[in-house]
């Protein structure tokens, strides 16, 4: 009667359906690894080259080599945002920048597997400057004007990871892994808008 009961529970417990939750904190904006880049950054479970160290430190033990290896990664961001300036036009931001993605080396004594790696997981960099230079015509009301509407973007964020790893093999399929790592973040941002308008009146013209 208690076997069957526990059996029961059991099965009861591996049909209960799981949730799966998206977690916006571990989103990555730059890939790391050659073969992860392959594998959309799905790389966790797969891990079994020197960009282990930083998904899956027990994965270094089933490296098929223990060489240094380097990933360059493009990034390229275009965002365009509509209507800005008072005449419609428009402000667009781009960035493109090349930067290093993982450099690591390893190396095996028995069942032991140990290395090191520096990689930048985060890089981006704009430098945007836009203006806008229209006329308003005179009414009833006001006085012709000259308006200058400018918009400056400057961005520069990076995010660098070293770090050191060990695992030790425990057959041809399990592995423990360990891993210590220091993470630095930078984000600087400055940002302006302003105009410069000038108003024509009979005694003459104002710019504020």
């Amino acid at each position: 009667m208690k076997l069957c009961s526990s059996v029961g529970l059991l099965s009861t417990l591996v049909a209960l359906p799981s949730t799966v939750l998206a977690d916006q904190y571990h989103y990555g904006n730059l890939l790391v690894g050659g073969k992860a880049i392959g594998y959309g950054g799905a790389y966790v479970a797969l891990a079994d080259d020197q960009s282990a160290m930083h998904y899956n430190p027990a994965g270094l033990s089933f490296q098929a080599n223990a060489k240094s290896a380097s990933v360059n990664t493009l990034a390229f961001e275009d965002t365009e945002f509509k209507n800005v300036y008072t005449d419609g036009s428009d402000f667009a931001r781009t960035s493109f920048s090349v930067v290093p993605g993982f450099l690591g080396i390893s190396t095996s004594t028995g069942q032991w597997s140990y290395g090191s790696y520096f990689t930048v997981t985060d890089y981006s960099q704009e430098r945007n400057d836009s203006s806008s230079n229209y006329e308003l015509p005179a009414t009833a009301t006001t006085p012709g004007q000259s308006v200058i509407e400018t918009v400056t973007y400057d961005f520069d964020n990076a995010a660098y990871k070293f770090g050191g790893a060990l695992s030790y093999r425990l057959n041809d399929h399990w592995a423990l892994g360990f891993s210590l790592s220091l993470k630095y973040i930078e984000q600087v941002l400055s940002q302006t808008s302003g105009a410069a308008i000038t108003m024509y009146t009979p005694t003459g013209s104002f710019t504020s």
